[in-house]
């Protein structure tokens, strides 16, 4: 019953200021009594944008999950750390009952910007690396050249940009 109202909690405190929220478990006997819990919270459940399902068994549940790419990610299992693994598109994920999205997103995660409407499939929280400049160097010497010259014109002339394969082939024809 506890872990039944810690998910009900955790689709309310989510609704409250995401997009849709989706529950996925192993067993349709928990279904209805999650939907009871929310309902019982609520004055009008039908204006929670929620939808729950069952999957059948974990795997198939995070299956669904990194399809979704969902900003919080709460996996309400007997070991929730064994399940991480199989965790390719979160923003960020929370590990049994004790560990609700709202503590990540006030004091244990790595911000409160997490992103959201499937973009957890490319992108992960901010971070201080999100404010850090990157610049690639890049250094090649005539055999460098030689090598990879050739799939550059190739790739270059394909994308439709004939001076940046004219550009390889110039220096390649070039004398030592």
């Amino acid at each position: 019953m506890q872990q039944r109202q810690s998910q009900a909690a955790l689709l309310l405190a989510r609704a409250s200021v995401t997009e849709a929220q989706v529950t996925v478990t192993e067993t349709t006997n928990k279904l209805g009594r999650v939907r009871d819990l929310i309902a019982k919270r609520l004055s009008a459940p039908e204006e929670l944008d929620t939808a729950i399902a069952a999957a059948g068994r974990a795997e198939a549940a995070l299956a669904v999950a990194n399809a979704i790419a969902p900003e919080h990610l709460q996996l309400m299992t007997a070991d929730p750390a064994a399940l991480v693994p199989l965790v390719r598109n979160a923003g960020a994920v929370f590990c049994g009952p004790w560990s609700p999205a709202s503590l990540g997103d006030y004091t244990a995660g790595p911000s409160h910007v997490l992103p959201t409407f499937g973009s957890a499939r490319f992108a992960g929280a901010l971070s201080v690396l999100d404010f850090l400049k990157q610049i690639h160097v890049v250094t090649a010497d005539e055999s460098g050249l030689a090598r990879l010259g050739p799939v550059v014109e190739t790739l270059a002339t394909a994308e439709g940009l004939p001076v940046h394969a004219a550009s390889i082939g110039a220096r390649r024809t070039w004398a030592p």
